[in-house]
């Protein structure tokens, strides 16, 4: 289904992609796990990818392509969480050297990332290629401080710019339709369905009633993405007061409002690969 919908979208005689995207294999968190199921079905050699090295890596999640890498610290990162439009240059000239090197016909820009998300579009025009946008995220909405002001100034500009906008649900895709009277492709999770039947049975025993329930989730928690449905799992937990749930979070947990979510006892939250 995911290949029917990008071969719909990005002409067959696109064979050669730069993918930038800050968060990618084998860092491990949402986006990357979206873009791993995504991109683990293109040919060999067909992309490569400009991104960071970031966070907790998992190297069974590694992916076969050629990566060109964003230099990043803890001075980097709050710079770009507040006046990232410092240090696009750097960026822009790393991506369109990856571009140029690649002989990149296309450039897919993955947002939650207004960083790359600009520097990525610059190389493009910079290059004369067209570029497609993925929007795991809302870029206005999520913005802070002078990034704000940049993001609202560009969005539009970039979004009706692409060759193919991609949204990652049909309530994003109404949302940008309505604030831009802009189309967009809903680009669903990365889940080959096809293929589910070639899984073979399960090696872990069966579930017994004196065992907890052991739930994995990989995203971020804010409240109308994954915290929403964990509310929804809190409330039918309490109609089952002798069962326990483990939550397995493939995302870092800081967020304080998810942690004040789960203080019942009977709910255990771990973290994993």
């Amino acid at each position: 289904m995911i290949n029917t919908v990008m071969n719909n979208a990005i002409s067959n005689s696109i064979s050669k992609i730069l993918l930038i995207a800050p968060h990618f294999p084998p860092t491990i968190g949402g986006s990357q796990t979206l873009l791993r199921n995504l991109f683990r079905h293109f040919p060999q050699g067909s992309y490569a990818t400009v991104t960071q090295k970031i966070g907790i890596a998992d190297a069974n999640a590694k992916m076969n392509c050629q990566h060109y890498y964003v230099p990043t610290n803890a001075l980097l990162q709050r710079i770009r969480r507040y006046a990232e439009v410092i240090l696009i240059p750097l960026s822009e000239g790393i991506i369109h050297n990856a571009a140029r090197r690649e002989k990149a016909q296309m450039i897919f820009l993955n947002m939650p990332d207004g960083h790359f998300m600009i520097a990525g579009w610059l190389a493009a025009q910079r290059l004369s290629i067209p570029y497609c946008v993925y929007l795991h995220d809302l870029w206005v909405e999520n913005q802070r401080y002078l990034n704000k002001v940049i993001a609202t100034r560009l969005e539009l500009r970039i979004l009706s710019g692409a060759t193919i906008l991609f949204t990652l649900t049909e309530a994003m895709r109404d949302y940008y339709l309505e604030k831009y009277q802009l189309e967009s492709k809903v680009l669903p999770h990365g889940i080959d369905l096809d293929n589910a039947k070639a899984i073979p049975p399960r090696s872990r025993p069966p579930w017994k009633h004196d065992k907890p329930f052991r739930i994995v989730t990989s995203g971020a928690f804010y409240g109308q993405m994954n915290l929403d449905a964990l509310r929804s799992l809190r409330k039918v937990f309490y109609y089952h007061p002798d069962e326990y749930i483990e939550l397995h979070i493939i995302t870092p947990y800081s967020n304080k409002s998810f942690k004040d979510e789960f203080t019942e006892r009977r709910i255990s939250v771990k973290y994993c690969t």
